[in-house]
């Protein structure tokens, strides 16, 4: 993400990033809603062997950081202290949208297969999600280019939150056709918000620390999806245990839209 970063002009930035995006979800697209399956069939071996195959590209990381080059050492202006706090704050906003929306991916990818049940109801659920996340990774990357990314991720992030309460709703009984379909639907708008949201909470997160921070803002940006993304599986799986998948996915839903309303507070803009 730096690279494309240093690579590409700002205003072709979300596209670029859409790109990148859609590159990344293209393979998880494919292999998450198969990856039970072929557990159940093949053994987990084949999961794992499939898992690590990415580690294959990494030569490829060399001459991308050579052309890359020196532009992320560019200092920073002002002091370290008052840039520390400037950049916090300017990152506080993307950062928080994205860690409640990847804390709801995390609990999705992790429990989708308890809650439907059913191999195929399970393979469906997942295919939705990862689908439109895919989709939106992409799209997002030219509204953010034309209209910025501001103005978009408050409305992603409430839909997200319609999604995560349908799955809520239902998550506990989805015995009947009903239940299902309005899982799989909940789960088809949270995928939207989770694809499109990581591509504007990025491009955003870029526009509001400034150029010299791009190497800050990807390091930033990327611990946060992975502690949201375990944080949400280790917190749903937690609750769920104490009460129920309803709960736990109610609870998501809660804290999505208390971001978004946050964000649309004046002078606060996620």
């Amino acid at each position: 993400m730096t690279a494309v970063a240093g690579l590409v002009e700002p205003g072709r930035r979300g596209r670029a990033l859409g790109a990148l995006g859609l590159a990344s979800a293209a393979p998880q697209f494919v292999l998450v809603p198969v990856a039970p399956w072929l557990a159940e069939r093949a053994g987990f071996w084949l999961v794992f062997a499939l898992a690590v195959l990415p580690a294959l590209a990494m030569p490829l990381a060399w001459p991308i950081a050579r052309a890359v080059g020196g532009r992320d050492r560019t200092p920073a202006e002002g002091t370290g202290d008052s840039t520390g706090a400037a950049l916090r704050r300017a990152l506080s906003g993307p950062i928080a949208a994205l860690a409640v929306i990847t804390a709801s991916g995390g609990a999705i990818l992790t429990f989708t297969p308890h809650i439907l049940a059913s191999p195929a109801s399970g393979f469906f659920g997942l295919l939705a999600f990862t689908g439109t996340a895919a989709a939106s990774r992409w799209a997002a990357g030219g509204i953010a280019d034309r209209y910025g990314p501001t103005p978009a991720i408050a409305p992603l992030l409430f839909t997200g939150a319609l999604g995560l309460a349908a799955i809520g709703l239902r998550a506990d009984h989805t015995h009947d056709a009903a239940s299902r379909a309005l899982v799989i639907a909940g789960l088809l708008l949270a995928g939207a918000a989770y694809g499109g949201l990581q591509n504007l909470t990025l491009t955003q997160a870029f526009i509001a620390a400034g150029e010299p921070a791009r190497s800050t803002v990807s390091i930033a940006w990327n611990l946060s999806f992975d502690a949201g993304t375990g944080l949400g599986a280790f917190a749903v799986g937690a609750i769920a245990t104490a009460t129920s998948y309803s709960a736990a996915f109610l609870a998501l839903a809660l804290a999505v839209g208390v971001v978004g309303g946050w964000g649309l507070r004046p002078g606060r803009p996620v």
